[in-house]
């Protein structure tokens, strides 16, 4: 999952992950989870269903002083998944920017939106080129990718 591997490289491996992962199919297949990534006091989770019929915030950020909402993923979308996933690099329309709202000094509540940043997963493949043909460093570290595979298999595995 890439939540996953977002929520790793973001906070590093968590302390102790705390698992939901069902299936409300007869075939057994996940189609729900709800996963805590606990870290002292900071948790993040991350829920995802088959069975979802409105649109919720793909990111939702709650701190001491603020929280963030971002209802899209940003550039990438696919209509069905039969589709091919379509890439922009245009500047996100600003109606899918997230919103930041938060009190300032003062005490005044502040409600900003945020400007979605251009990314291009294809440098990821031109990392990798450059990781095995130059021996470049790599951009995701091995202990990430262990820490999010055993998230993974524990998550598997909390479904039995």
């Amino acid at each position: 999952m890439h939540n996953f591997d977002q929520i790793v490289s973001t906070f590093g491996a968590p302390q102790r992950v705390v698992y939901d992962v069902r299936s409300f199919n007869a075939d057994g297949a996940e189609d729900y989870f709800d996963l805590q990534f606990c870290y002292g006091n900071m948790k993040v989770s991350v829920a995802s269903s088959l069975y979802v019929s409105i649109d919720y915030p793909r990111f939702l950020v709650h701190g001491t002083k603020g929280s963030f909402s971002k209802q899209s993923q940003g550039h990438l979308s696919a209509v069905k998944a039969a589709e091919p996933i379509h890439a922009s690099f245009q500047v996100e329309d600003e109606s899918k920017w997230g919103t930041l709202s938060y009190f300032n000094e003062q005490g005044e509540r502040i409600v900003e939106k945020v400007r979605s940043e251009v990314t291009d997963y294809g440098r990821l493949y031109d990392d990798l080129h450059d990781i095995i043909l130059h021996n470049a460093p790599k951009i995701v570290k091995d202990e990430q990718v262990l820490a999010v595979l055993s998230i993974l298999e524990a998550a598997k595995e909390n479904l039995r």
